[in-house]
């Protein structure tokens, strides 16, 4: 169950809708149409709409009434490999495709709602999918022995409650209620095993298998922000949600798998019960919201992500085989977000931000489950009030990512050998996100 977690990369809200993440990591920061406008910037401090529940709940004082939220994120990334001199067990080329695209189209969606108790206390709920990912590539490709498909899927119920102290400061709280299913496929040489152990026809290449591995949980976090409000025109805030400990219990299941004579090969390719320890990342953001003039706003956002959480996958078989240690070895991250809106008319507002999100990714740790790299965002959106109290907003967000260098092995334990993945990834991704909001 090697990589269990590393396999955990997609993403889905409300029905666990999978999707590939689109943050560093696999973390998913497209929560809100409005802010994606503006690349998040902001998201922390401006308070605008019902997805502050997410980002700071202490934002919820700054908006009067009943209402909710529904939005939904359209993700078209790409991720396409391309071999760099990859070779097989032993130190022959590798065989098969380049994988072909590993991304995929998913829509993301978000729900939110909040009921005024008065004007200082508000109570909140939120829904959504926090972190994720999926990568799936051809059968039979170069990497087909370290990745097929690679999925997580999350779902965040997030109760929150807002207080108004004074004029200056509001607080707010909510719990994160998580449930997080993944699934992890690999090819497994069963062809090469055979002639390892002189079974007459065998050959390496000849007879693949294919390792399959899921597991699920429920996990328990919080989040907690302040908003400070030192002017009519200023408004600064901070927030922290807890990392969420996940144990996911699920199984290994094995196809296409030859009789094998040799117990301790037959017990290695058993289908047993398994488990894994998942642990999402603190994250701590600030961020400001700046009115210049009545027209123009400005806003910036700053998050820090203790990925360095992360640093091994460690899978336990139920039936007594040796644990699967993966040293992983992430690095904590940066995003930072700057964002402007422009209020063109009455009902129209126009948006524009731009973001550098930090990979926690090292080429040394790089793996075809998670072919990470920094990314630059740039994004557009725009707001239009269709009746009094509905709002609808839209927004376009491209994502530049950097070409990322891989070079990752497995063992073949029969002899020690190894199969080496080597090349570059050239990926990119098209965010298109569309809103709606009502309050009454």
């Amino acid at each position: 169950m090697r990589r269990f977690l590393m396999g955990a990369t997609a993403v889905s809200a409300l029905a666990l809708v999978s999707g590939q993440a689109f943050a560093s990591g696999f973390q998913l920061k497209e929560q809100a149409a409005a802010g994606q406008g503006r690349a998040t910037a902001g998201a922390t401090a401006s308070a605008e709409d019902l997805s502050t529940i997410f980002f700071n709940p202490a934002g919820m004082t700054n908006l009067s009434g009943n209402g909710f939220e529904v939005n939904n994120n359209y993700i078209v990334p790409s991720a396409k490999f391309k071999n760099g001199g990859s070779t097989t067990y032993g130190g022959g080329a590798a065989t098969g495709s380049s994988g072909g695209d590993a991304g995929g189209g998913a829509l993301v969606p978000s729900l939110y709602g909040m009921y005024s108790v008065n004007e200082n206390l508000k109570l909140g709920i939120g829904i959504n999918a926090p972190y994720g990912l999926t990568t799936e590539y051809d059968n039979g490709w170069q990497g087909r022995y370290h990745a097929l498909k690679s999925e997580l899927k999350t779902l965040n119920i997030q109760p929150s409650v807002a207080y108004r102290l004074s004029n200056l400061i509001s607080v707010g709280a909510g719990l994160n209620f998580q449930r997080a299913e993944a699934e992890l496929t690999n090819a497994v040489d069963h062809g090469r095993i055979m002639a390892a152990l002189g079974m007459p026809g065998a050959s390496p290449g000849s007879q693949d298998g294919v390792t399959k591995l899921e597991g699920d949980d429920w996990g328990m976090g919080f989040t907690a922000g302040l908003t400070i409000q030192p002017t009519d025109t200023t408004r600064i805030g901070v927030s922290y949600k807890s990392r969420v400990d996940h144990t996911l219990d699920g199984e290994i299941t094995q196809s296409n798998v030859p009789t094998y004579a040799n117990a301790a090969v037959a017990a290695a390719f058993r289908n047993t019960a398994a488990t894994a320890d998942l642990t999402t990342p603190d994250v701590i953001s600030i961020g400001i919201h700046q009115d210049i003039t009545p027209q123009w706003s400005v806003m910036a956002d700053a998050a820090w992500t203790n990925w360095s959480v992360f640093d091994e996958l460690r899978v336990k078989r139920a039936d007594g085989g040796a644990d699967s240690v993966k040293e992983e070895n992430w690095s904590d991250t940066w995003f930072l977000a700057l964002g402007t809106r422009y209020q063109a008319t009455k009902d129209l507002d126009l948006n524009f931000g731009i973001a550098y999100d930090q990979t926690p990714v090292s080429d040394t740790y790089r793996t075809a489950r998670i072919p990470d790299a920094d990314r630059t965002w740039l994004s557009a959106g725009l707001g239009y009030t269709l009746l009094e109290g509905v709002r609808l907003n839209a927004a376009y967000t491209h994502i530049w990512v950097a070409d990322a260098t891989i070079n990752d092995s497995t063992r073949f334990a029969l002899n020690a050998s190894t199969d080496n993945l080597r090349g570059t990834y050239d990926s990119a991704i098209d965010i298109f996100t569309l809103g709606l909001t009502a309050k009454f």
